[in-house]
């Protein structure tokens, strides 16, 4: 059996059998369907975001084996112990 309908949609009118039921609950003709997006489905995933480990930062370091002179030069202090000094304080201490 065959009626006639109207389209929630566009207003105009269509048999029954010509209708499809939207996922709105409207009950449309065929060119005012709307296909429900995909994307409406798709779930997101858990994201952790702390890292796996972590550590406190090191205190810093101060060298003090130098002073500095009047005319800007860096000397080396007399009690101060060269071995304990870095690469780079044993490079100036050879300069002076």
């Amino acid at each position: 059996m065959r009626w006639n309908y109207i389209c929630d949609r566009c207003g105009f009118k269509f048999f029954n059998d010509y209708s499809k039921l939207e996922w709105t609950g409207l009950r449309v003709c065929p060119p005012c369907y709307d296909r429900r997006n995909s994307q409406e489905f798709v779930k997101g995933k858990a994201d952790r975001q702390a890292p796996p480990w972590v550590r406190p930062e090191p205190e810093d370091v101060f060298e003090t084996a130098f002073r500095l002179l009047e005319d800007g030069n860096l000397r080396l202090m007399e009690d101060a112990d060269p071995t304990a000094l870095s690469k780079d304080a044993r490079v100036l201490e050879s300069d002076t």
